[in-house]
């Protein structure tokens, strides 16, 4: 026989409590319910066992997972003795008092301990609170069925204490690897802490796949509140008016009989009509009689409407607002108008398109939705103002006053305040009463022209050198001191030269003395490199100004004994850092002058005296 593992999720999720009695487990010792998930399985006091029992089959050739909480005391040293999880075929095993953590002995299981107490090596214990797989109630060496090792591990990472009042989180993930393997893996706070890999199925229960579940607990002489609980799950069923809701029993059971609805199976669909109880009677897997109660409650669906303003000037947003028929937390659902932005999650916002708005909203603690309502958005339509274009001024003007009303008859102020020393951008705002849109002049402020004709110069016969001055200013006009009007002026001669530029703001004038150069070359016929700062090295004299400037310089033997490109520096007489001997040597010496731009070459021979 086999189950659907849809249907006991659900179940696993939906169904855990009825506010009538507990259906989800069957209740064997000490064990009772506490509260709507949560369960006591010993009270601190010796000598106690507890048990409870999932009602709803496992098959174990499918992979799940099994999650909740326990809370083993407070008593450390003086508390025992700690919890065990039990996969056994049977719908209600044996509860055994003692050591055993209530589940000592019973056949064809599979058992994971959390054992706070040491009772010693005969029980396969260690000191620290600890976890271990067994088989068979086994809880010894030999039952121990733990991956890589017989004996049991930590509990924490730390091997501290879990006597302290605080729940722990515990995860059972059954793995079906194959028809001849199963893993079974144990997550304590998150942190996984065993795994047992066998053919569970083929040695612990005959291959007989589906099985229930168990959590027990158990005092000796020492003890402990020793409690368990489920984080979600119960048999209070939430559905919206008008919808519908599947109640789910547990499966692989016979003769099922619901108070409503014709349903013969496990499930039954019914409408979410009025909040009520609806039970279900059934023969279990182990041919037991149970009845499983289910509350239906049945949540309104919310109201809502849409608020929209009457309609405004364009420049101005609309405000859109949801208001739900009744206070509470939603979860709202926009539609807009095609090339608005939508909103997003929320009941109120801004909007600057014309069109309907459409929202639904979902409670959040109910998840029933609305009907979907709807408002209208317009607008009136802007004007545009017209004014016309301002006149550039020159810096310093007195302003008039910018027009406190454009040419198609709109009011409104200007801002920023007037400014004659600057190009500025003004910005026009309607007035509020007015359904316009913003505008701008801009103001150009030409200021006074400027000229510079730069630092004086020198000019050599021939040369020919472009004045060209540095101006600012709009629409300028030159003037030249022979009264030519170009914006430059080539001068041939020296002299002083000048130049005035005129505009409508004013004018400015700047000059430029040109002195005559020292414009020829002149190469000496010896010189005496003796330190004695007078005529120490061989250089050209005469003009400051040389282009393409090589000099070269020769022994009588032909031997190249200086060369420079620098006009200025001149040689001393040396080769390589040695003293040259004193008599004739010839030069070659290649320039241009900047008058003429003509390459020139002097050759000849001077003397070097010591």
């Amino acid at each position: 026989m086999s189950f659907s593992p849809r249907i006991w999720l659900a179940a696993f999720f939906l169904s855990w409590f009825s506010p009538v009695a507990a259906q989800q487990f069957t209740l064997q010792g000490t064990a009772a319910q506490t509260g709507p998930l949560s369960y006591s399985l010993t009270n601190d006091i010796s000598t106690q066992a507890g048990m409870i029992t999932n009602t709803y089959p496992l098959n174990l050739a499918q992979n799940f997972n099994l999650r909740f909480q326990l809370n083993f005391g407070i008593k450390d040293g003086t508390g025992a003795d700690g919890f065990a999880f039990l996969l056994n075929n049977s719908c209600t095993p044996t509860l055994s008092l003692g050591s055993g953590l209530g589940v000592n002995g019973i056949k064809n299981s599979l058992i994971v301990e959390f054992d706070t107490h040491n009772n010693g090596e005969a029980l396969n214990d260690i000191t620290s609170d600890h976890t271990g797989i067994y088989a068979d109630g086994s809880l010894t060496t030999t039952g121990s069925v733990i991956d890589g090792q017989p004996l049991p591990v930590c509990l924490l990472l730390n091997c501290g204490n879990v006597e302290d009042g605080n729940w722990y989180d515990v995860t059972i993930q059954w793995e079906y690897l194959n028809a001849a393997s199963q893993r079974l893996s144990v997550f304590f706070n998150g942190v996984l802490r065993a795994t047992s890999t066998r053919n569970h199925i083929g040695e612990r229960f005959s291959n007989q796949p589906i099985v229930f579940w168990s959590v027990s607990a158990s005092t000796g002489s020492l003890s402990n509140l020793q409690q368990f609980r489920l984080s979600t799950g119960n048999n209070n069923i939430l559905a919206c008016e008008g919808g519908s809701v599947e109640l789910l029993a547990p499966d692989l059971g016979s003769n099922y009989s619901w108070s409503e609805g014709n349903s013969t199976t496990n499930s039954v669909i019914l409408p979410a009509s009025v909040s009520r109880t609806v039970s279900c009677t059934y023969r279990d897997y182990c041919g037991n009689n149970r009845t499983v109660l289910f509350q239906i409650i049945v949540n309104p669906n919310p109201t809502v409407t849409v608020q929209t303003p009457p309609p405004a000037c364009e420049t101005q947003p609309a405000t859109v607002t949801a208001v739900p028929g009744t206070p509470g937390a939603y979860n709202y659902f926009w539609t807009v108008p095609a090339g608005a932005t939508s909103p997003g999650d929320v009941a109120s916002f801004s909007a600057t398109r014309p069109g309907t708005y459409t929202v639904q909203i979902t409670g959040t603690e109910t998840g029933c939705s609305s009907p979907v309502a709807a408002g209208s958005v317009s607008f009136l339509a802007a004007q545009r103002p017209v004014f016309q274009a301002l006149a550039p001024l020159c810096i310093g003007t007195t302003l008039n006053p910018l027009p406190g009303q454009s040419v198609n008859g709109i009011a409104g102020s200007w801002t920023p305040a007037f400014n004659n020393q600057a190009t500025t951008t003004y910005l026009f705002v309607p007035d509020p009463a007015v359904c316009a849109f913003a505008d701008s002049l801009t103001l150009v402020i030409n200021p006074l022209p400027t000229a510079g004709l730069g630092p004086g110069r020198s000019i050599c016969p021939g040369e020919q050198l472009v004045l060209d001055p540095a101006v600012t200013g709009n629409n300028l006009s030159y003037r030249w001191q022979d009264g030519s009007n170009g914006p430059r002026f080539t001068a041939t001669q020296p002299g002083t030269y000048l130049v005035t530029v005129t505009n409508s703001c004013g004018s400015a004038t700047s000059s430029v003395l040109l002195e005559e150069g020292r414009c020829t070359v002149f190469i000496p016929s010896a010189f005496t490199p003796n330190n004695d700062g007078l005529n120490d090295r061989f250089r050209v004299g005469g003009a400051v100004v040389l282009f393409d400037f090589r000099m070269e310089v020769f022994n009588r033997w032909g031997g190249l004994v200086y060369s420079s490109t620098d006009p200025l520096a001149g040689w001393d007489g040396s080769r390589k850092g040695q003293p040259q001997p004193a008599g004739l040597y010839v030069y070659r010496i290649r320039y241009r002058l900047p008058q003429n731009d003509i390459p020139e070459e002097r050759n000849g021979t001077m003397l070097l005296i010591r």
